[in-house]
């Protein structure tokens, strides 16, 4: 990808020994929006999407029924617009209503149309599945889920996870419902037709040897899956050969299920292990491998990232998380720009209220891009991921977007960025070379450029250097001209 923005600066190259004293920039957090208290949008926000300048998000309660509500808002704040409030439930149990409630997955965009879920509620209080068109209108429920307490019943039952798109065909999975009250992946089409079970999850068996429930597929996911081809992969947090979750592949026509991965049981001190357990956020796949986290597990006990083939072997550890000061327990997926994995923790950081890393897809280079600032009395000045933290993050270009869903100046959460675009720094020039730190350089693939004037053709220097995440060029020819223009370029 190219940034589109270029960060100048000229230097002058008269004198040896000179140094020009540039603005040095730290990675930029702003926030574009701050939800007030009810009957604002409310907390528990999910994952966002991006057209063009606009962002489209849910939010878990708030609206005017305080069910929850789709939203929308553009990248430089403005435009905050409540697309489809949630209407208010039954008196009665199973709290049915006409168009769901409690929304938690993200939302899938396609020809201007949003696709998503309700984790409760509709006709028949189990949740939904819905679609709407991006300026709010034309709201229609694609499927309506029973309702059964957790029980076993013929439907899933309390979706949570995002939903994933391809070619006319929706997937998804549910945290219960199914024969076995266990969960389910399922498909649907986008006008409502085509809908199907593809994955009903066994029963479990308690085991007190694990201190956990037992099966031989796992049980009960809340992300959604991941598609590779004809081929669906997904990961529960519970259930499996250990009671600690699994990896899994389903082909699309709900053949070909495989358990790929199931987490160990921990240590005889509780939460410790070497592989981490209960994975909760979506894999992502590329190059025939997955990458995922867990919330727990690990030799500190906080958690991990993983990698594992598409074909169940290599599994590897890339980052153990450790609490403060690098973050604990990664619960949302992860994103993959180049080669490097982006993520939130609920927990850890300096503040102990999460934060934004980045490691690399080979486990070198993990660093905290940000630590949230503490809660006082559920307020701060940012927001803060603990407690419920479920939000992905959504890149485009060097700046990420995403929701913290507690915190900000109601305590009710945010919508903010995190812009990583190299910038050039401090300008030194001494004897015959002159050289120019980077800032922000966070795994970026960056070009620096010159030219003796703004006007005249940009070269490129090849002689970039990296140290601890920050990076320094030469330019051996500074001192043969008036002055030389340079340009920090990422692809």
């Amino acid at each position: 990808m190219r940034f589109t923005t270029f960060f100048l600066k000229p230097i002058i190259a008269a004198l040896a020994f000179t140094i020009l004293a540039g603005v040095t920039h730290a990675q930029s957090f702003s926030l574009i929006y701050t939800f007030t208290n009810s009957p604002g949008p409310g907390n528990q926000n999910s994952s966002l999407i991006l057209d063009s300048n606009t962002l489209y998000g849910t939010t878990y309660y708030g609206g005017s029924s305080s069910n929850g509500t789709v939203f929308k808002v553009n990248t430089d704040g403005s435009g905050y617009t409540i697309l489809k409030s949630f209407s208010a439930r039954s008196a009665n149990y199973p709290y049915t209503n006409n168009d769901g409630a409690w929304p938690q997955g993200g939302l899938v965009l396609s020809n201007n149309i949003l696709y998503g879920t309700t984790t409760s509620s509709g006709r028949y209080g189990g949740g939904t599945v819905f679609k709407m068109h991006v300026s709010g209108s034309g709201f229609a429920v694609l499927k309506n889920f029973l309702f059964a307490g957790g029980l076993s019943n013929s439907d899933p039952e309390s979706p949570q996870g995002d939903l994933i798109l391809s070619g006319n065909t929706l997937y998804g999975t549910s945290h219960g419902g199914g024969t076995n009250g266990r969960g389910t992946v399922f498909k649907i089409n986008t006008d409502g037709s085509g809908y199907s079970l593809l994955k009903q999850f066994l029963a479990t068996i308690p085991n007190t040897n694990f201190a956990s429930d037992v099966n031989p597929d796992g049980a009960s996911p809340y992300s959604g899956v991941t598609m590779n081809g004809g081929t669906l992969y997904g990961i529960t947090p519970n259930g499996g050969s250990f009671g600690h979750g699994t990896v899994f592949m389903l082909n699309t026509d709900g053949g070909g299920f495989t358990v790929l991965k199931n987490f160990p049981i921990p240590y005889s001190n509780g939460s410790k292990n070497q592989d981490g357990m209960s994975p909760m956020g979506s894999l992502i796949c590329r190059d025939g491998l997955l990458y995922g986290t867990t919330i727990s597990g690990g030799t500190n006990g906080w958690g991990t990232i993983f990698k594992i083939s598409i074909y169940g072997d290599g599994y590897t550890v890339l980052k153990t998380f450790a609490g403060s000061p690098d973050g604990a327990i990664p619960e949302s997926a992860l994103t993959l720009s180049g080669n490097t994995l982006y993520g939130t923790t609920m927990y850890g950081g300096t503040g102990n209220n999460g934060t934004l890393f980045k490691v690399n897809v080979d486990g070198t280079g993990y660093a905290v891009l940000k630590s949230f600032t503490p809660n006082f009395a559920g307020t701060n000045n940012e927001g803060g991921l603990n407690y419920v933290a479920t939000a992905g993050l959504t890149l485009s270009g060097a700046t990420f977007y995403s929701t913290a869903p507690i915190g900000g100046a109601y305590g009710s959460g945010t919508v903010f960025k995190l812009d990583l675009t190299p910038q050039l720094g401090e300008v030194v020039v001494s004897n015959s070379v002159s050289r120019v730190a980077i800032t922000n350089f966070f795994g970026q693939s960056v070009d620096i450029q010159v030219a003796t004037n703004l006007s005249g053709t940009w070269e490129v220097l090849t002689n970039l250097v990296l140290t601890n995440g920050v990076g320094q060029f030469s330019d051996s020819s500074a001192t043969n001209f008036p002055q030389r223009f340079y340009r920090a370029l990422a692809q």
